[in-house]
């Protein structure tokens, strides 16, 4: 069994459970568990490049041009001007 004292970053000791930054300690709210089991049954596929109805409900909510919201399925869709 992993000891569950580390030594960290300046030399002082962490008890505890070390978490990455995506990770979250807490269980998603139960609103999350529904929508994302209502979306289950269309989630065996990438989202189309650049996804524009995506784009337009973002940037509606939120009132940024769509131009300025970037939607892809992966990093290799990313390309910088």
């Amino acid at each position: 069994m992993n000891e569950p004292s580390t030594i960290e970053k300046g030399g002082a000791e962490f008890e505890g459970v070390k978490l990455l930054l995506c990770e979250n300690p807490l269980p998603p709210i139960d609103e999350t568990i529904e929508a994302a089991s209502d979306e289950l049954p269309r989630s065996n596929h990438y989202t189309e490049p650049y996804s524009a109805p995506l784009r337009d409900l973002l940037g509606d909510r939120i009132g940024v041009s769509t131009e300025h919201i970037h939607i892809n399925a992966g990093s290799e869709l990313i390309r910088f001007a």
